[in-house]
């Protein structure tokens, strides 16, 4: 068994770290690397409105498209 293995843990007071369970057999030798990870629960929260007013809707949006656009003919088409 070569492959290696990667779990997170939390470091306890008095800087304890405890592995609840690693798939290795007992007795072996292993290579014990320690290093911190982001700890994304302390994220900014997401600001709304950043980019108000940059962005705009035609007045027509909710109107009814004209048959030519589901039929796939131009409108110019659809009058001769």
């Amino acid at each position: 068994m070569n492959q290696p293995y990667q779990t997170i843990a939390q470091v306890s007071q008095g800087g304890v770290v405890k592995l609840d369970h690693v798939p290795f057999p007992d007795g072996w030798m292993v290579n014990v690397s320690i290093a911190p990870v982001e700890d994304t629960s302390k994220r900014k929260p997401f600001a709304f409105g950043l980019h108000s007013g940059l962005i705009s809707m035609a007045d027509d949006f909710n109107d009814p498209l004209p048959d030519s656009y589901w039929l796939g003919v131009e409108e110019d088409e659809s009058a001769a």
